[in-house]
């Protein structure tokens, strides 16, 4: 993360200046992992413009970099209007964000269960994420086990995420569902989402809207977030 490679700078250099020859190439973006304070990103994108200048001093010809951040920890939620008006774009790792905001590993059995994407914790902290990008004029994408999960993605969809990121596998799948969901639906099932305390409740009233938008769609897509229900 970007901890080790604030440490180990020559090794950190060596990825950045990678990455900004292949720039040359066309738009490249870098985005730095498990960030929980401004000065590392200032500290960040003080080393990337020295490997810039060194290697423009070396007549290497490079294009335009984009700088973002992944959002995966809750001092990056608490400061992420700070946080977005240092960088081009966020990406939010829901999974490692769902862990580190239950105090979980959810890997381990016996704390697995509290895994909760609809907890009102999670679900507050990806409006808050989201809605301090926007005011700052950068775009939001998600990855992680949530932004592939029918009920997710519509949840996701309805507080304003701009990109979606999953496996391969689930992409068609994800397409279809974007196209026959309707705006305001899903814009509704957030707002009622972030103002439920009840985990339960929240996924009984996301399962009955989504069948009413799906119909039988709906059973042939896996989920991850309703196990409770």
């Amino acid at each position: 993360a970007i901890r080790i490679c604030l440490t180990r700078k020559d090794l950190f250099k060596t990825q950045l200046r990678a990455i900004l020859r292949a720039s040359a190439y066309g738009t490249v973006a870098v985005m730095f992992p498990m960030i929980i304070s401004v000065r590392e990103v200032k500290d960040a994108r003080e080393l990337l413009e020295d490997c810039r200048r060194e290697l423009s001093g070396q007549g290497c010809p490079m294009g335009r970099v984009e700088v973002g951040i992944m959002v995966e920890t809750p001092a990056a939620v608490m400061i992420a209007d700070e946080l977005a008006r240092e960088v081009d774009f966020f990406s939010i790792g829901t999974n490692d964000l769902i862990h580190y905001l239950m105090a979980i590993d959810r890997n381990n059995l016996h704390v697995g269960y509290l895994n909760e994407a609809l907890h009102p914790a999670v679900v507050r902290s990806l409006k808050r994420i989201i809605d301090s990008a926007h005011r700052e004029g950068i775009g939001v994408s998600v990855c992680g086990e949530l932004a592939a999960d029918p009920y997710g993605l519509a949840l996701l969809l309805g507080m304003g995420v701009d990109t979606l990121s999953a496996s391969p596998r689930f992409v068609p799948g994800m397409k279809h569902m974007i196209r026959r969901l309707d705006a305001q639906t899903c814009m509704d099932m957030a707002h009622s989402v972030l103002m439920s305390t009840d985990v339960t409740a929240s996924q009984r009233m996301l399962r009955e809207r989504l069948q009413e938008s799906l119909g039988s769609e709906l059973a042939f897509h896996t989920t991850s977030i309703m196990t409770n229900s």
